[in-house]
């Protein structure tokens, strides 16, 4: 289907403006040339949310026996009730589903369920499952079956409530999840949880919250939803109003609200999609696509897909509050290097996997030959930005304030793949990427055998927590860190060496392999376009090689340490009370042997919304 008008130029659909409710996914397919744009001055919303009347306040609600003993009583002046039923939500969405959960704003200001602790987590007592989880390398001992003890009292309430659910670090802090709380028995102080149990198990002392909880409803902006009745119990935040129209719940619960397929030549430019309980935006076999200046946010699965698609771009648009990740972008090909031409550049990535602390950053890249830059990525519990592929490049970006609750992980975080290469990370600001349990936090992390990577010119500030460093490097080779600046970080750079036995059980293992065939490694082109490659046959000849190179590194906790393998070249390590702004002075740098640093270009170019970061 042709889309222009007649002149030559694509037709255009202009929104005026005002809110656009959204009972169904609108499908643009095979279209060439189309511009879905605001009118001039326009802010048109495309809105998947309903917003609730009819409030009562608890006192004076007909409450059920279970629930006036839930509620504490000195609140009940403060806990207001909506029937969500009478709003028209038949589907009031499941507590922890990635898809259907429901979500509720207050003022576009997301709330959360009822919790305790209201912040951070608890520790549980000993598991006490059955069945043994093994031995580890941690020493941690746990049980298959996930019971558990609970060490506080003030759990013992929690054996009252309707629907009770946990969420936690069962074993290991860089995986999470959710159970539901099957029995709660406080004369032996345990808790039961459903299955399915969570994968690796449950070890003694793991950290964890309870959720969904009537009884924990004590803080301003907190909500229950008695999901049986269709009851929406809100603690009122300030400001709250009974009689207006402030609260609003999610309702769309399709897919995607805009779904675009085999198209060229489009362009969505000024749109504010918000408020989904999936995602907004499906993009397939589509080319020449741009979305600009838009504003995508408070969806609560991942925020958009991009599949197969080619010379496409996300420019100067503001992401946020997203429950899980962000942009899962999906293209090229890894066989033969034919790049997808994806660019996402100067573009705000905020608050992204607020549900979903593991594994969901705010941009995945895979394929092959991607660009990621001027971007601003903050706020995100793990990492901002993952690679799983080759010949991307991601430069002058602000990575801020990242991988703030889970461990083992990285602003950048890539694993488990010896054959992505040429990918090249340059120009990029770090700052403040240190949270860590047990093994660490990095600005850029390659994991389990990631290996032909460029680091160059970046400015690392308050970064590595743990064991990690600024950078981190676990079992690859082929890796070149060079000509960055580490201002008050907790080291250099962390290097784990690998045994001959170690690389070669992990290079060996079947789903290795299975990567190797499907991109036919190492082919002839591989070798032509990675020279490393073509160096030696037998890739554990050269383990662990990697290049540290003409770094400046001010004010470390850590001295650094050369690790075997590794070749190290006019490194400087040094403590002083100058600023970070001395030492980016080209002549400074000049001195120490590295070449100018563009601190200044890194960053945020000319995106509309970037006032928000303030």
């Amino acid at each position: 289907v042709a889309a222009m008008d007649g002149t030559g130029s694509p037709a255009r659909i202009i929104l005026k403006d005002g809110e656009y409710p959204m009972d169904g996914t609108v499908e643009v397919k095979g279209i060439d040339g189309l511009r879905i744009e605001a009118a001039k001055g326009a802010a048109p919303v495309l809105t998947g949310e309903v917003r609730l009347e009819g409030w009562i306040r608890s006192d004076e609600a007909p409450l059920s026996e279970a629930e006036s003993r839930q509620i504490r009583s000195d609140l009940m002046k403060e806990i207001w009730v909506a029937d969500l039923h009478k709003a028209g939500i038949e589907d009031v969405g499941g507590v922890i589903g990635r898809s259907d959960r429901i979500d509720i704003y207050f003022n576009g200001k997301r709330l959360h369920p009822a919790r305790w602790p209201n912040e951070g987590y608890t520790r549980s007592g000993k598991a006490l499952g059955a069945t043994p989880t093994g031995p580890n390398y941690a020493g941690y001992t746990g049980s298959v079956e996930g019971i558990f003890e609970y060490i506080d009292e003030r759990i013992d309430r929690w054996a009252g409530e309707k629907d009770p659910y946990v969420h936690g670090y069962w074993f290991w802090d860089w995986s999470e999840d959710y159970n539901k709380a099957e029995s709660i028995n406080p004369s032996k102080r345990t808790i039961t949880v459903a299955p399915p149990y969570h994968g690796y198990g449950y070890r003694d002392g793991f950290r964890y919250y309870g959720l969904n909880l009537l009884c924990e409803l004590d803080s301003k902006g907190e909500y229950y939803l008695d999901r049986e009745a269709g009851r929406l119990f809100i603690f009122a935040p300030d400001g709250f109003d009974p009689k207006g129209t402030q609260v609003t719940a999610s309702v769309f619960s399709k897919p995607f609200m805009l779904d675009i397929q085999d198209c060229s030549d489009i362009v969505l430019e000024g749109l504010t999609l918000r408020g989904g309980r999936n995602g907004a935006i499906a993009i397939s076999k589509c080319n020449n696509l741009i979305i600009k200046d838009c504003i995508i946010e408070q969806f609560g699965n991942n925020l958009m897909s991009w599949i197969d698609s080619k010379d496409c771009t996300l420019k100067g648009c503001l992401l946020r509050e997203m429950g899980h990740g962000g942009v899962v972008a999906t293209g090229g090909d890894r066989k033969t290097l034919e790049p997808a031409n994806y660019r996402f550049t100067d573009n705000i990535f905020k608050d992204i996997s607020l549900y979903k602390p593991t594994y969901q950053p705010p941009l995945i890249c895979s394929g092959a030959g991607m660009l990621v830059d001027h971007n601003w990525f903050g706020n995100c519990a793990s990492s901002a930005l993952r690679l799983e592929g080759n010949d991307m490049v991601v430069e002058y970006n602000h990575f801020e304030n990242l991988v703030t609750e889970s461990d083992d992980q990285g602003g950048i975080d890539v694993f488990y793949n010896f054959t992505y290469r040429g990918n090249i990370v340059r120009y990029n600001w770090w700052q403040d990427i240190t949270g860590a349990t047990r093994e660490g936090a990095a600005g850029v992390r390659l994991d389990d055998i990631i290996s032909g990577y460029k680091i160059y010119g970046n400015v690392f500030v308050n970064c590595g927590g743990g064991h990690f460093g600024a950078v981190q490097i676990h079992g690859g080779m082929d890796n070149f860190v060079e000509n960055n600046i580490m201002f008050g970080c907790r080291k250099m750079i962390n290097a784990t060496t690998w045994s001959a036995e170690t690389f070669y059980e992990k290079y060996t293992r079947p789903e290795q392999q299975k990567r190797l065939e499907d991109v036919g490694f190492p082919s002839e082109l591989y070798k032509s376009r990675y020279p490393e490659l073509a160096l030696e046959e037998d890739p554990f000849s050269h383990r662990n090689f990697n290049t540290v190179r003409r770094n400046l590194c001010v004010n470390p906790e850590v001295p650094h340490k050369n690790a075997e393998g590794y070749v190290y070249e006019g490194n400087t390590e040094l403590d002083s009370d100058k600023p970070l702004e001395y030492f980016l002075d080209p002549k400074i740098l000049k001195g120490y042997g590295l070449d100018p640093v563009p601190w200044k270009e890194m960053g945020l170019k000319d995106n509309k919304f970037k006032h928000l970061l303030n």
